[in-house]
């Protein structure tokens, strides 16, 4: 009787893992693909997360063996987003895409201040994104009703800032009133700054400063380096890239005034500074380097631009 019981349980064990090696065959040889599925595959090359960990909490151990051998083959279909409470539900989403065209949106704002000025009084703050303020300009621009003399012309897209700056987003710019400040007198002492927080506050200081580069076109990427995304705690990014304004000069300084005077007598008639090459009306272009923070869904937290008021150069229209 013993004997037999103890047969009985030795032939079941063996019926046991030779269904067990049945089923790893059958999905061998069903499904090539899951064959070839590295178990401990990575989620994210960049945070190194090691894919059996998500599988491991997927695996009921009320299913025994099978269940878990199961999850091996079927890991390749398995998204971050279905791990409930795994390692891929805490990585950050990937907004670099999102940057770069909050980029490339800050500098249409730059080139186009009149949407700070809208900024300064739209009342309906909050949950404008760029998708939608994109979706509303075409619709707008191909709309007859909102051509002009349309009936509804007070009816337009939500202002770009709302869509590419934070609420309690905060800049840094120079805090000159004139052309004549920030690119005279301020060569020499420096440029004073000043800061501004919130949408309407920096719009404010926004307009101050593009006055200074009359319908200055930003729209002038350097590339290399291009835009340049580092991710930082929380999901954030922080950038930096380049860009050059073009705008017309509206100043004009005595001869001299950035240089030493030209000698009694001399028949020199070099310019002693590449600004006092520049007068009025001349087309003049200058190198800006973007620096700013946003959050994770790429909206601006913070943005400083940083120039050299002294290296401003002579352009043509057919160069640029």
């Amino acid at each position: 009787m013993h004997q037999q019981e103890q047969h009985q349980q030795t032939s079941g064990g063996a019926n046991a893992d030779s269904e067990l090696l049945h089923m790893d065959a059958g999905a061998t040889a069903g499904d090539t693909s899951a064959s070839t599925v590295d178990p401990y595959q990575k989620l994210n090359g960049a945070y190194s997360v090691d894919y059996s960990e998500a599988t491991m909490s997927l695996a009921t151990p009320a299913d025994g063996v099978g269940a878990a051998a199961a999850m091996v083959h079927d890991v390749g279909s398995v998204t971050p987003d279905a791990i409930d409470g795994g390692v891929g539900s805490r990585l950050p989403t990937d907004s670099s895409d999102a940057v770069h065209e909050m980029h490339l949106a800050l500098l249409y704002l730059l080139s186009n201040p009149d949407e700070f000025s809208r900024a300064l009084t739209y009342s309906e703050a909050g949950g404008a994104s760029i998708e939608d303020w994109n979706a509303d300009f075409d619709d707008n621009a191909t709309d007859a009703s909102f051509q002009p003399g349309g009936p509804e012309m007070s009816v337009l897209p939500p202002p770009l800032p709302y869509a590419v700056f934070a609420e309690d987003a905060e800049v840094v710019l120079p805090q000159a009133h004139t052309a004549n400040q920030l690119f005279g007198l301020e060569r020499e002492s420096g440029i004073e700054l000043e800061a501004a927080a919130g949408i309407p506050a920096l719009s404010q200081l926004f307009l101050r400063w593009l006055a200074l580069m009359p319908e200055g076109d930003h729209l002038n990427i350097i590339d290399p380096p291009g835009l340049t995304v580092m991710r930082i705690a929380g999901g954030r990014y922080r950038c930096t890239a380049a860009h050059r304004v073009v705008w017309t000069w509206n100043s004009e300084f005595p001869p001299g005034l950035f240089g030493p005077p030209p000698q009694e007598g001399s028949t020199d008639s070099t310019p002693s500074s590449p600004m006092d090459e520049l007068h009025m009306g001349d087309l003049v272009t200058m190198t800006i380097v973007d620096v700013f923070e946003t959050d994770t869904d790429g909206r601006l937290l913070s943005y400083c631009p940083t120039f050299d008021n002294r290296a401003i150069r002579r352009t043509m229209k057919t160069a640029e």
